[in-house]
């Protein structure tokens, strides 16, 4: 297994995503100010679960919008460093990865689930308040 080429831009979590297609006006403003956004395949997952399947054709094509980011060897190395050090859920866990392989900032509303990762290369951003 390769490793994948670096992303440039930052990532963006699942709750923020799903707040979006809520009509969130906050969330709006953020992700259409928010040029070069990526999302784990996680992130992907986690807003279809959700969506009716009358509104699954019109969201995927919404999410074609983000990079999806590849879980290569290099995420799931620091998926299981991650889940060893703090005990993270596993889905947490790949999205914080995901954010410390390419070094970028993870933007979420969920600032407690990556509170007590202060050491790793990635920064966390709350870009709104509900």
């Amino acid at each position: 297994m390769g490793r994948a080429v670096k992303f440039d831009g930052d990532v963006v979590d699942s709750c923020i995503l799903i707040d979006y297609l809520n009509g969130e006006v906050k969330a709006q403003q953020f992700l259409d100010s928010t040029p070069k956004l990526g999302i784990s395949p996680i992130t992907w997952m986690e807003v279809m679960a959700g969506v009716p399947a009358q509104n699954e054709h019109q969201v995927t094509a919404w999410l074609e919008r983000f990079t999806i980011l590849p879980v290569d060897e290099a995420v799931m190395t620091a998926t299981v460093k991650l889940r060893k050090l703090k005990k993270l859920k596993l889905p947490d866990a790949i999205i914080a990865a995901t954010g410390e392989v390419h070094d970028c900032v993870i933007h979420t509303r969920d600032i407690d689930a990556y509170a007590a990762l202060d050491k790793f290369s990635f920064k966390v951003n709350m870009p709104y308040q509900l």
